[in-house]
């Protein structure tokens, strides 16, 4: 409930009414993204992220 009512995220709990501030999610857009296409960079960008040494593990 903290990050709902204090921070005004939407809630992924379940039980926990999202803020009456924040507009309800069925009338918001999505962006046009294939994410497939974000899904097949994903590994090429966390091997640079390794690499760079930014994770320590």
């Amino acid at each position: 409930a903290y990050f709902a009512e204090e921070t005004f995220e939407y809630p992924l709990a379940a039980g926990i009414p999202a803020s009456v501030d924040l507009p309800p999610l069925d009338r918001m857009s999505t962006p046009d993204a294939d994410y497939r296409e974000v899904s097949a960079a994903l590994e090429g960008a966390l091997q640079r992220i390794t690499e760079s040494g930014l994770l320590d593990h």
